[in-house]
Formats: C-alpha cells, structure tokens, sequence
C-alpha cells in the first residue's frame, strides 16, 4: 500500500524543522535526465545529463526562540552543502547533501518560511547507518 501526505520533517545539518501539514511540496530525487538525439542514419541515441536533487515549495515550522530563520540564513549565506534529511509521510527518510537556494519566505501569521533546496548528486533512501558527514 502506498502512503502519501506532507512531508514530517527536513533535518538540515541535525537541525529539525517540523513541515506545516498540507504543503504539497516538489521533490525531484535526482540523478539523471534523459533524452533522444535522431542520427542520420535513422538510429536514434539516448544523451543522459546529470541532475541535480531539488525539494521546492516546503513550508517549514519557524521558532524565533531557537534562531531558527538566523539559522537559515547562516545555512544560505556560507556557501556549501550541508547534510539533508527528508522525512516522508510514510516514514521513508532520503538524504544527501545540499543547501538553501532562493530566498526564505516567511510568514509572520502562520509561523512558517517556505523555502527551496538543492543538492549535490542524488538523494537517497536512507537504510540506517547514513551519518552526518561533509
């Protein structure tokens, strides 16, 4: 049976942002994308480009008293990947390594911030023994 639903959580470097329920955001795994080249000779090839994983639109729990937008704005404004795990409503956790991309929207009445992610290479499911590492 398949289980589908918000997002639960996005641990960004160990940090945890709880996910407002009901936002549907966009996760691409990564990895490659494909597409066909016609030859000449009326053979037809496949061209792969690596693919970048990106999760877009998530609105994330914001509490000032942890610092939590300074702390995206930390994460945003150093430049580098920082471990990511994503936790799904079926309880299936991805990880990988990426970073904030676009601004971080956030909104003073629900106590949210939507923002953007990107990462390097793919995502993956996580099968227990995944740690931080850079």
């Amino acid at each position: 049976m398949s289980v589908a639903g918000s997002i639960h959580n996005i641990s960004l470097e160990g940090r945890n942002y709880p996910v407002a329920a009901g936002c549907d955001a966009e996760l691409n795994l990564g990895g490659y994308e494909n597409s066909t080249i016609r030859f000449g000779d009326g053979t037809t090839g496949i061209t792969m480009a690596r693919k970048a994983w990106s999760l877009r639109g998530v609105e994330i729990s914001i509490n000032d008293m942890r610092d939590d937008e300074e702390y995206l704005a930390s994460i945003r404004n150093n430049g580098v990947f920082v471990n990511v795990a994503v936790t799904m409503a079926s309880g299936a956790v991805y990880v990988g390594l990426g970073t904030i991309v676009g601004p971080v929207d956030r909104s003073t009445a629900s106590g949210t911030a939507s923002i953007d992610l990107e990462g390097d290479g793919a995502l993956t499911r996580d099968n227990g023994t995944w740690t931080l590492s850079r």
